[in-house]
């Protein structure tokens, strides 16, 4: 997340909600001026969510929206498109389909998957792999700009 969007989260988050609900435990409680309590918080709840309504919009005008890219990086392939229902695609490759891959001349990465507790203590690691975090792999393999025409071969323990 960039700096400029926490800042928006943390100016413009969710605000009110417990507010209400503590409000409604008097009023479930059944204690007498709880009604007219809950009225004044949700009444100051709607009016901090027009403030805040309008306070994004200020806030994007001031300091402008994000800027959109203006074309995909060099490294990464435009999409590839959606293969057909008909096509099948293997889950399994070994080692000779890998090689036979490489041999043809086809874009392969090789990807590193192993959890942190079989990946540190281990000193040995496929040639030219990619090391890719098992709990975030699109993160990972965004700001590695791997390909996306290319055929991952993923390995874990």
């Amino acid at each position: 997340m960039q700096e400029r969007d926490r800042r928006l989260v943390s100016l413009f988050g969710a605000r009110g909600l417990s507010s209400l609900l503590l409000v409604l435990v008097p009023v479930f409680a059944g204690l007498p001026g709880s009604e007219r309590l809950f009225t004044i918080t949700s009444f100051v709840v709607l009016l901090s969510i027009v403030l805040h309504g309008g306070g994004i919009g200020l806030f994007i005008r001031r300091h402008g929206a994000a800027p959109a890219p203006t074309e995909a990086p060099a490294a990464i392939a435009p999409p590839v498109p959606v293969r057909q229902a008909e096509e099948q695609v293997p889950t399994r490759i070994s080692i000779d389909e890998m090689r036979d891959l490489l041999a043809r001349g086809e874009p392969i990465v090789v990807v590193d998957s192993r959890a942190n507790r079989n990946y540190e203590p281990e000193t040995i690691t496929a040639a030219g792999a990619v090391r890719v975090n098992p709990d975030d792999p699109i993160r990972d393999a965004t700001a590695l700009r791997l390909s996306q025409r290319a055929t991952l071969v993923v390995y874990c323990a």
